[in-house]
Formats: structure tokens, sequence, C-alpha cells
């Protein structure tokens, strides 16, 4: 459609709106990485305090796609199209919007980077040929999408029409997924990381060398545990679904 990645526009929606923060893997992202390669090469000054465990990591992953858009329908061009995002939350700022004509299909997908589940899945659709704006309407300068959104959305009707489906899908996605996170922390609630053993292991029925052995564990044998920690021992559950307890210390984290 000579437009270019939505990329840029989903980010400008999460700048103005505060509801989450960016980690960078893109093109920031080779950069700091040369930066490293620097520091561990021993050519940056002393206490440059760049060394490994400092990469925050990813909770979600946003992926947008395309279902459909029409071009054809021709119309006027329209100067407002987003209002303001204030005080941190994404309101219904689609409120005020009347469209007729060209039409825009899209779809958000916010995936857990833990679990590998797709948390919220959400539609968003925009049309237009002509356009009017309620009370409280403003301007795609307003917000600064103007500038923090290009390769081609804020100067074609189109694209202006896909920026409104993606804003309608992204609002969708934050009031979904305040429901999902509120009071909690992803990292806490998400599944534990798996645990291997370097040696033959007994699981035990207790958290003790005097509990009955359940189960022995051969080298490489991979432990999922349940949360529950006793003394210097995890309670796990083995791939054959048998739970029991280990020491912490005949285990570490799967690779």
């Amino acid at each position: 459609m000579g437009l270019g990645s939505p990329e840029v526009v989903l980010k400008a929606y999460i700048s103005e709106s505060n509801c989450f923060k960016l980690v960078n893997r893109g093109r920031g992202m080779e950069t700091a990485e040369r930066e490293r390669a620097l520091a561990a090469a021993g050519v940056l000054r002393p206490r440059a305090s760049i060394g490994k465990g400092q990469v925050t990591a990813a909770d979600y992953v946003l992926v947008p796609d395309m279902l459909s858009g029409n071009s054809n329908a021709s119309g006027s061009a329209v100067t407002g199209i987003l209002g303001a995002l204030v005080g941190g939350q994404a309101g219904a700022v689609l409120g005020g919007l009347s469209f007729t004509g060209r039409t825009a299909d899209v779809m958000i997908t916010i995936m857990n980077v833990r679990t590998a589940e797709d948390d919220i899945v959400v539609r968003g659709k925009a049309k237009k040929t002509d356009l009017g704006w309620g009370a409280g309407g403003g301007t795609i300068g307003s917000t600064g999408m103007g500038a923090l959104a290009g390769g081609g959305y804020t100067n074609t009707e189109l694209g202006q029409v896909i920026m409104t489906a993606y804003l309608d899908a992204y609002i969708k996605a934050v009031a979904q997924l305040g429901g999902v996170t509120q009071g909690a922390n992803p990292v806490d609630t998400a599944p534990r990381p798996a645990l291997t053993v370097a040696t033959n292991v007994n699981l035990r029925e207790g958290p003790s060398t005097r509990e009955r052995v359940a189960r022995s564990l051969a080298p490489g044998a991979l432990l999922y545990p349940t949360g529950a920690e006793a003394q210097g021992w995890v309670e796990v559950e083995d791939e054959m679904q048998f739970k029991g307890w280990v020491l912490k210390t005949l285990v570490q984290p799967a690779k």
C-alpha cells in the first residue's frame, strides 16, 4: 500500500500513552551491542558500567497485523484524526469520530514472553471519506503524532485510516491487559523456569534426606518447580508428572 511498517505508529501510541515501557531490540540494540563489545575488548574507559545482567527483559511482545484495507473509495483529505492521550491512559478518544467510506481492519496481538501465550487479541476498525469531530476532538499535530508517526501514515488518507484503526485496537488492548495484570507483576505470575540436574539425584517425598525416595533422576532430567520451597529444598515435578523434593544445590536453571 506504499506505507512503512506500522511499528512506528504503535511506538508513537505507546510513547504518548505511557501505558508500557519499550525495550529496544532494533537498531538501538545493535548499537548497544557494539558498545558492549568495545567494553569487553577493554577499549572503553574504566568504570564504564557496562556488563552482563543489565538489559531489561521484555514481558510482552506486541504483534500488529493488517486484515484488510480499502483504498478505492474517494473522499476529501481529513485534518482531525486523533484526540490527545492525556494522563498516562489511552482513553476513548475515538468517541467523537464519524466515518463513511474508506476502511481498514487491523489486529493487535499481545503475547506473554514467558508462556508464549497470546494474552490479548483485539481487532481495530476505521473507515472514512468524510470525517467529522464531536466535542473534544483534536488533530494529529496536537498529540505529537504528526512528528512521531511517519512512513506515509500521516500524509495519505488510507494511512490515516489505518492509524485510526490501530489506535482503536491499541485502546482495546490496553483496557483488556489492564484487567489481566491489575495488581500483578508478570514476572511473579509467570511459571518458574525449568531446572535440570547434572548428576544422579533422588526425588524425595518431602524436604529431607530422611524422606522416602519417590524417584531417581538421571543427569539432564528436566524439572518444573511448583513454587514451594523449604529449608534449602525445592518442590518439583518431572516430565512424567512425578512430584517430589530436591536440594537446590543439586539443580540449576535449564538452558
